[in-house]
Order: structure tokens, then C-alpha cells, then sequence
């Protein structure tokens, strides 16, 4: 799969993990430029998975963007202690997509 930003692509993206724990194991296989993580996902959840992520010496570093349908401030809070970078709602709303920000959303 590929990213698109301005009708090109830019970078690659690997396929999505199915839970928690199976995304841990794909950072473990091969480190990305950047995840993005659902908070709600069977066996752990996002917020546990960036803990993680944050305490393994390998995927510190890595940016955490959380994409999650929950609306409570508490929720993009809890992001932040946890060590993510940024919190994107779904579903997306047109004008996100024109805004500029630290992501691009297309």
C-alpha cells in the first residue's frame, strides 16, 4: 500500500495489525517512520501499546498518531501522558483534509 499526498506516492505503508499485541510484533520485525494507532483494539489496547512502544529502547523514538472515533478530552489527554504526538478524529471531516497541520490528512 502507498501514501498519497498531492496525487503521488510518497511513502509505503505496511498493512494494518489486526490487535495490539500484533502490532507490537510488526515494530518488532521492521521499525516505521511513524504509527498510527487505534485506541480501541483486541488484547491490548492503543494506550498500552504506546507505553510500550515508548519504553522499548528500539521504538522510542517512533511518533505515535492516535486515529480513534472517542471525543473525550480525557481521551486525547491520556494520549499524550502515554507519549503519543498527535490525536486525529474519525470519521474525518472535509475540511481536516485542506488544514494544514502536522499530518497531512488525505
Amino acid at each position: 500500500m502507498l501514501a498519497y499526498l498531492g496525487g503521488r506516492p510518497t511513502h509505503s505503508v505496511d498493512s494494518p495489525a489486526s490487535s495490539g499485541k500484533m502490532a507490537l510484533r510488526s515494530v518488532a520485525v521492521k521499525l516505521p517512520d511513524l504509527i498510527l494507532l487505534d485506541i480501541k483494539m483486541p488484547e491490548l489496547d492503543g494506550y498500552e501499546v504506546c507505553r510500550r512502544l515508548k519504553a522499548d529502547e528500539q521504538s522510542k523514538s517512533i511518533p505515535v498518531i492516535f486515529i480513534s472515533a472517542l471525543h473525550d478530552v480525557s481521551d486525547k489527554v491520556k494520549v499524550l501522558k502515554v507519549g503519543g504526538v498527535d490525536y486525529i478524529t474519525k470519521p474525518f471531516q472535509p475540511e481536516e483534509r485542506s488544514t494544514p497541520g502536522m499530518v497531512q490528512r488525505s
